[in-house]
Parts: C-alpha cells; structure tokens; sequence
C-alpha cells in the first residue's frame, strides 16, 4: 500500500472505527490496521467507478461487523460501561458536556445508526457513497439518517431538561 494513501486516511478511518466501537482506541487501531491490509491485498477488486476512501470504508465496516459478531455481548457490555462512566462525570464546562451528551447519545442508537451518522456527519461522505459502503439502497440511507437525525435531536433536548 502506498504510504501517502495511509496518511490520507488514517486518521479519518480510525476516527470513525473508534466510534464505532464506543472509545475503544486498541480495537479501533487494530481494525484500521487490518483494513489497509486487507484493502492491499484486495486492490485488484477495487474498481474505480467509486472513490478509494469508500471502498476502503466499505473493507474496515465489514471489519468492524465481523469483529462484533465475533464478540457478541462483550462489545455492548462495552459501550454500556463508557455512557454510563460519562453520566457519572460532575462539573463538566459546556462544551465537554455537550460532547458527552454527543457520545451518549451515539451509544444509545443502533449499530447501524451510528455507522450512517458517522459516515454522513463527521467523515462527511455523500449519501451516494454511504449507500455503497453500507451496502443499502439510496433512498434508505436518505429515509434512515432522517429519522436517526430526529432521534438525537430528541436524546439531547431530554438530556438538556
């Protein structure tokens, strides 16, 4: 694998596989870690009628899917214990506050839920291109981000009362 290509997307990959799995840096490095090398192994599959970053996102999901299915209950016991050690945090500034109730609210939704808010707000990927990751049809990523949308919408105007 080229080097300049882990550079580029590293951070972002590990970024998104670390909230993925609740905060669990060593997990999210390692699922990182093998999805480059799974994408190098598999480069002569990549077809270039769709961006490097989705393909590759596309390898570290399946990663990530396998690894829990692998876990099973170990990894929401997991990201049980994480939203619970952030409710009991006392005399947080606003914005740390903010970024918990963030948290918290992502453990809260579904796996799948979590992994197309975190494609479409923080890695900033098209709905096109979610679409292809998660391997969904258009119209359903469109109809589920809406509806997870309005979910944190709601989580964080209860957590605020």
């Amino acid at each position: 694998m080229c080097p300049w290509l882990v550079r580029r997307y590293q951070s972002p990959l590990r970024s998104y596989l670390r909230q993925m799995t609740a905060g669990d840096l060593e997990t999210a490095d390692e699922l990182a870690q093998e999805s480059f090398i799974r994408a190098y192994q598999n480069i002569e599959s990549f077809r270039a009628d769709s961006q490097f970053s989705t393909w590759l996102f596309q390898i570290a999901r399946n990663q990530f899917l396998d690894l829990k299915k692998s876990k099973g209950n170990k990894m929401n016991e997991k990201t049980r214990s994480i939203g619970e050690e952030a409710e009991g945090t006392s005399m947080i500034e606003s914005s740390s506050n903010r970024r918990i109730m963030l948290e918290q609210g992502l453990q809260k939704l579904e796996t799948t839920e979590r992994e197309l808010l975190l494609l479409n707000s923080v890695q900033e990927f098209s709905h096109q291109e979610i679409s292809k990751i998660a391997e969904i049809p258009l119209g359903t990523v469109k109809t589920r981000l809406k509806i997870i949308k309005e979910k944190m919408r709601n989580f964080l105007e209860e957590s605020h009362q």
